[in-house]
């Protein structure tokens, strides 16, 4: 029973974390250059965005999920059926405009920064305060496997 337990976790796992035909890279600048490089996930239709990181229980430190729209207005994000804190970033043609962190997680209380935005990047929370990620920082999206070529 544990055996088909640990199992089941380890499929769910594996399925957010390494499921590479669909992962892309968040990399994080400011003017002084790289700050840190996320392997991410993109929610770009109204499916993906509504689920988003509901049901993950776990996600390694440098995995996050890219939510995408093609205008840019004010967004909210909650929590809902999310187990693990968050910190997001929300961004405007690839600069951060506003920094959540530690987002309570299962809660369904409105977050936003009361800012336009086209791109929110949820990441691990604490993530922001480690790798000293701040308003103005640059968030540039690439393929993935063009950058390994």
């Amino acid at each position: 029973m544990l055996k088909k337990l640990l199992l089941a976790c380890a499929v769910m796992l594996l399925s957010f974390n390494s499921n590479a035909e669909n992962i892309y890279n968040a990399v994080i600048s400011n003017n002084e250059g790289i700050i840190k490089v996320y392997d991410i996930k993109l929610a770009i239709n109204d499916q993906q965005r509504e689920k988003g990181l509901m049901f993950v229980r776990h996600m390694n430190e440098n995995f996050g999920m890219m939510f995408i729209w093609k205008n840019a207005r004010q967004r909210a994000m909650w929590m809902k059926n999310t187990y693990i804190p968050l910190d997001m970033l929300f961004i405007k043609d690839d600069t951060i405009v506003g920094i959540i962190e530690n987002a309570e997680p299962e809660t369904l209380k409105v977050r936003t920064v009361y800012k336009e935005v086209d791109k929110i990047l949820e990441i691990n929370a604490g993530q922001v305060k480690k790798y000293n990620i701040e308003v103005g920082n640059k968030v540039t999206l690439k393929d993935r496997e063009k950058n390994a070529k």
